[in-house]
């Protein structure tokens, strides 16, 4: 059994999956005879915590404008991502709300070493050890243009950190020749590093087969002798463990009947952002044609009662009497 808990508390019927982070990376398969899952550090950081993956596609817009509109989203869930914060900021709703023990928080940022085209992560600590509501992963856009996530990629990845430790470390500056053994197995390294360096530029074979010394993923020191520290060339990290009991079929967490509502994305002749109902299941309140501005939709998809899925986009909302 894990030494710590963090808890993981579903905040609707669907939540995104949670995993323990993969260490795997499209990029790193592809460098030259895999050499990239020779850096420790990175695979190390790629499975460094756990991931959230999305359960539908996202595709997400922007036109470089500084408004909350200037974003476009389209995804099969309307929740799973949207604009609030304007500015080239994508904003992902998490489906949890974690719990840390006391004195640990989280550190939320976008999977280690995956990277994305036009956009990069925003990085947060929550103090997840005392805090009742969840958080968003927040995305910015680099340059106008559009990003897509499949279903199942990872949107966001969580770590447990101590806050107060960083606070009561002092980081201290010295020569390194202040320690002399500590210098020498440093020297050690450096000058193999270099001779191996010379080597690849010469176009050494040997070298280029196998560039890399392998000293820190086999926990040795520049003299062959071992460490005898603790070291760590895989993360096991426990995978989470399901305690939910099953709802009723087509009952919300509350008790409440599920309604469904299809709509379609439109935009009226002046680019304003609208949708059009499609059908609607279990309720009279919508009719099939019936336009909704934005505030109606989000209203809508913050009702746990309510399952809204959004379809494809089309240019212009045409009026419809009722």
């Amino acid at each position: 059994m894990a030494a710590l808990i963090l808890e993981a508390f579903a905040g609707n019927e669907y939540p995104q999956r949670l995993v323990a982070a993969d260490v795997r990376r499209d990029w790193m398969d592809q460098s030259p005879n895999r050499n990239a899952y020779h850096c420790l550090p990175l695979t190390i950081a790629n499975a460094y915590g756990w991931q959230l993956l999305l359960p539908v596609d996202v595709t997400a817009t922007w036109n470089g404008g500084p408004g909350l509109a200037d974003i476009s989203v389209r995804c099969a869930r309307l929740q799973q991502a949207i604009s609030i914060f304007a500015n080239g900021i994508l904003t992902f709703d998490v489906s949890y709300v974690f719990r840390t023990p006391k004195g640990f928080h989280l550190l939320v940022t976008g999977p280690s070493n995956l990277f994305k085209d036009g956009i990069v992560p925003m990085t947060g600590v929550v103090e997840s050890d005392w805090l009742p509501f969840t958080f968003t992963m927040n995305w910015q856009f680099t340059r106008p243009g559009k990003v897509r996530w499949r279903a199942g990629e990872p949107y966001c990845q969580i770590c447990i950190v101590q806050t107060s430790v960083q606070q009561d470390t002092q980081p201290v500056i010295k020569w390194i020749q202040d320690d002399p053994e500590f210098a020498a197995q440093y020297a050690l390294w450096k000058n193999r590093r270099l001779r191996t360096g010379k080597r690849q530029a010469l176009g050494n074979e040997k070298t280029l087969r196998a560039p890399w010394e392998k000293d820190y993923l086999s926990g040795r020191y520049g003299d062959g002798n071992k460490t005898s520290a603790e070291h760590v060339t895989k993360l096991r990290l426990h995978s989470p463990i399901d305690e939910r009991k099953p709802l009723p079929r087509g009952m919300t967490m509350n008790g409440a009947k599920i309604k469904n509502i299809v709509l379609t994305h439109v935009m009226d002749a002046n680019g304003k952002r609208q949708y059009r109902v499609d059908t609607v299941f279990n309720s009279a309140a919508y009719y099939p044609n019936q336009i909704l501005d934005v505030n109606d939709v989000e209203k809508l998809s913050e009702d746990e009662s309510w399952q809204v899925q959004v379809l494809r986009s089309e240019t212009v909302a045409h009026s419809h009497e009722h």
